[in-house]
């Protein structure tokens, strides 16, 4: 019977915990797919609103300086002083010499701190000249120079980072076509443009705690990097995966997933506008989920209290419906042992109740039954012993009133026969005295 009160414990367990325990893991999956969900595309908002910021501030320092140099391309003492020159002619002495310089002087103090140098060339007198006042000799050969490619892709050109004879720090050049009237390029004007400011900004922006942003020029040189020992190395020998290198290759701008030196991470490749120069943003993946893995968290605990309450809430249910059921398992092991003076000591308003109140009713009438059987027995033995006259004092409701109705009968009925096998004792001993 034991056995069968823990079998009930663990039907209850089974059926009740485990109908908690798949409930709970359904709102747990739904409530965690859908939180993941929310907060992973919340995350992609954030990521992209903060490239797009680092994006337009990188472009919005080429743009300054990009302009700088285009304006001092339509200056018109450029355009006419590059037009009067010839070869062998010196530049001093040109009547548009010292407007041209104060337009080179006034350039390079637009931001003294960046802005290493501004200068201009003249292709056809194959002369250069600069803002301190510096003129090529004859030796010199415009066409050689990199700030000639302007002239060569017929726009805005930006030179690959070089490091300064002077400072020693990263150095850039910026040169556009010098157009005549015909809209033929006569010369290049050109500034060199330090770009530890640059550098600087990118390094200083951070996407959540700890990501980052890698910036390289169009040549993929490593310019800006929270790990200082990748500066100048290629964007190919960094440690980034595939996955982002072949958005830089295939110039794909949605988010991926990939590795950042062995670690998982998330972000995307950002171009910069008319320069070739490119951004890639960088975040732990565990950082980029870490709202929903908070939540995950918590819907685990949540859980995992949850079904802890359900086990002990379960326990104490199925203790109390148990606890009277082995009371009333052992009350009906006693009455099978014969044992009748018992009592059933329950006391609930349920169904267990009811049972524990019939039992109590059931071993009362069987007290009953016992009584009369015990008083119908003694009838017996005295009606064997000759006592005819039978007196039954108990009640004998139920079926039993038949059998003490038949007992009071037989007891009549054998003292009528009796009696009358009296008479005729009496009648064949009176004949037998006449006969003699």
């Amino acid at each position: 019977m034991k056995k069968r009160m823990g079998g009930i414990k663990g039907k209850i367990m089974v059926i009740i915990g485990g109908t908690v325990a798949i409930t709970f893991l359904i709102i747990g999956i739904l409530v965690y797919k859908f939180s993941d969900s929310a907060f992973t595309k919340n995350q992609i908002t954030i990521l992209q609103n903060s490239d797009s910021y680092v994006q337009s501030e990188v472009e919005k320092y080429f743009i300054r300086y990009m302009t700088l140099v285009e304006q001092m391309a339509t200056d018109q003492n450029v355009v006419n002083i590059i037009s009067t020159l010839d070869k062998g002619d010196k530049p001093t002495n040109n009547e548009y010499y010292k407007s041209v310089m104060k337009m080179l002087i006034a350039s390079r103090d637009l931001d003294p701190n960046s802005i290493v140098s501004t200068y201009i060339g003249d292709i056809n007198a194959n002369i250069a000249m600069d803002w301190e006042g510096w003129i090529s000799d004859k030796d010199y050969d415009v066409t050689t120079r990199e700030w000639y490619n302007a002239a060569k892709i017929n726009g805005t050109y930006i030179s690959e980072p070089y490091e300064d004879s002077t400072t020693g720090n990263q150095v850039i050049t910026i040169s556009t076509p010098v157009y005549d009237a015909n809209k033929k390029i006569i010369g290049i004007t050109a500034a060199d443009i330090e770009i530890t400011t640059l550098n600087n900004m990118v390094m200083e922006q951070k996407l959540g705690e700890t990501g980052y942003y890698i910036m390289a020029s169009k040549g993929n040189i490593v310019l800006a990097h929270n790990d200082e020992s990748k500066l100048l190395s290629t964007i190919d020998n960094i440690g980034l995966s595939n996955e982002i290198l072949n958005s830089i290759n295939n110039i794909n701008i949605s988010k991926v997933q990939y590795n950042n030196d062995g670690k998982k991470a998330y972000g995307g490749y950002l171009p910069i506008e008319d320069t070739g120069w490119k951004l890639i943003s960088y975040i732990p993946l565990n950082e980029f989920h870490s709202n929903a893995n908070q939540v995950t968290a918590i819907l685990v605990i949540i859980f995992l209290v949850g079904i802890t309450l359900t086990i002990i809430s379960i326990l104490i249910i199925a203790e109390i419906i148990t606890r009277p059921l082995k009371k009333l398992t052992n009350v009906t092991q006693d009455i099978a042992d014969g044992k009748l003076d018992v009592q059933i000591d329950v006391n609930t308003n349920d169904e267990v109740g009811l049972l524990a109140n019939s039992l109590n009713a059931l071993t009362a009438r069987l007290k009953e039954y016992i009584a009369y059987i015990n008083e119908i027995t003694q009838a017996l033995d005295n009606i064997s012993n000759g006592e005819l006259k039978v007196e039954l004092v108990q009640s004998y409701d139920g079926d039993f009133s038949k059998i003490k109705y038949s007992l009071l009968q037989l007891s009549d009925i054998l003292k009528k026969i009796i009696g009358e096998i009296a008479i005729a004792a009496d009648e064949v001993s009176s004949s037998s005295t006449q006969v003699a």
